[in-house]
């Protein structure tokens, strides 16, 4: 609706919208007089190929948000184990299972992020370290990159 009171406010501050549209008509207005397509007319071969490259690629933006998905929410999952497992520890459970310690962890993660004022805050930075972790580990077919060594001063420390 709002979208349609914009479009309507467009049309009426600015005349000359109708007369762009007339030119999209024919093509003039987007390919230039050259590119007029009429009865019989072959398209030229760059207009061709920037067609099949949008057509191709339009489902990209799809697919990257579901990838995007499916990062944050194994990365939810893996943070979900980690603060499982540590709660579990804490609560010093002898035999613990994966499984056991996911649904505890996801279980306190969920209702930690339905705190009515923090709870979206938390959730994003559970979001973002999960997403981190699934990024730096690919999906968990590599190993956590290890933190780099502290370097010594070459300067010999001051005594006193």
């Amino acid at each position: 609706m709002v979208l349609l009171a914009c479009l309507l406010a467009l049309l009426m501050f600015v005349p000359a919208v109708p007369a762009f549209a007339e030119g999209l008509n024919d093509g003039r207005v987007l390919f230039g007089e050259d590119f007029t397509l009429e009865s019989g007319e072959e398209l030229d071969g760059d207009l061709a190929a920037l067609i099949a490259i949008t057509i191709c690629l339009l489902p990209m933006p799809f697919f990257v948000a579901v990838a995007t998905l499916a990062a944050v929410l194994f990365g939810w999952t893996a943070v979900g184990l980690l603060v499982g497992q540590r709660l579990l520890a804490a609560l010093k459970v002898q035999e613990t299972n994966q499984l056991v310690a996911v649904l505890v962890g996801v279980l306190l993660i969920s209702l930690l992020t339905a705190v009515p004022c923090l709870g979206r805050l938390f959730a994003v930075v559970v979001g973002s370290l999960g997403l981190g972790a699934v990024v730096l580990t690919r999906f968990g077919t590599m190993a956590y990159p290890p933190a780099p060594a502290p370097v010594a001063s070459a300067e010999p420390g001051e005594t006193g």
